[in-house]
């Protein structure tokens, strides 16, 4: 049942994010990285950008495969994020040379596909 399951008491002795994460980061990455990833999608869709770039980087501290869908909208979000950054927290060319790499891998994504990629850059 479900009390012999050790995910459900690995999580039970949880009590933050940070819990969650450490426990899961040497073993199952891409768990990880799918947490990550449902944050920054969330954070797309209200408009928080700056928890957008900062969870970005927390995703990509496990590695980019740009295999899974998951890593081809990462591209697409962070680029969104990093031009709305550059454009309305002082210009800090950080934010510019993230928004440009995004589009860089956009356009060479949209030379394979451009039926799908044309219309994101």
């Amino acid at each position: 049942g479900i009390k012999n399951d050790p995910f459900e008491i690995k999580f039970a002795s949880m009590k933050n994010e940070t819990d969650v994460i450490s426990a899961f980061s040497a073993t199952r990455p891409f768990l990880v990285q799918g947490v990550y990833f449902n944050i920054i999608f969330t954070a797309v869709l209200f408009r928080r950008f700056d928890e957008v770039s900062e969870v970005a980087e927390k995703y990509l501290s496990f590695g980019q495969q740009k295999s899974r869908l998951q890593d081809l909208f990462l591209v697409f979000f962070q680029g969104l994020a990093a031009f709305h950054m550059f454009r309305h927290q002082g210009r800090d060319t950080k934010w510019l040379r993230i928004g440009e790499s995004s589009m860089r891998q956009l356009q060479l994504w949209a030379g394979h596909s451009s039926w799908n990629f044309d219309n994101k850059f």
